[in-house]
């Protein structure tokens, strides 16, 4: 049974990988989503790698800065936590992110 500090290093890890995966699909630098955001930029590095675990402000200011809803952002991260444990699903979050649409 896995522990609750990394059950919830993995949730920021994938967390962080949804954040990569919509700045990069939004044509974004770290720096401009970082400016965008008022977040500073290494925060979002930071955010990316998993190495952060964001307050709920700062996710708001992610998500308004990527142009989705945090609900929309939470289902995404959700979408990949069910891939994570479905082997071979064949979807990524950018797709889910595409059907949600």
């Amino acid at each position: 049974m896995r522990s609750e500090q990394t059950i919830a290093r993995t949730f920021q890890a994938r967390f962080g990988s949804v954040v990569r995966s919509q700045r990069q699909s939004a044509g974004l630098s770290q720096e401009e989503l970082a400016h965008r955001s008022g977040l500073h930029r290494t925060y979002v590095t930071d955010v990316e790698r998993g190495a952060r675990n964001p307050s709920l402000n700062s996710i708001k200011k992610l998500s308004d800065a990527l142009g989705v809803s945090l609900s929309e952002l939470f289902s995404i991260v959700e979408g990949a936590e069910r891939e994570d444990r479905v082997p071979d699903s064949g979807s990524g979050a950018s797709e889910l992110h595409e059907s949600t649409k």
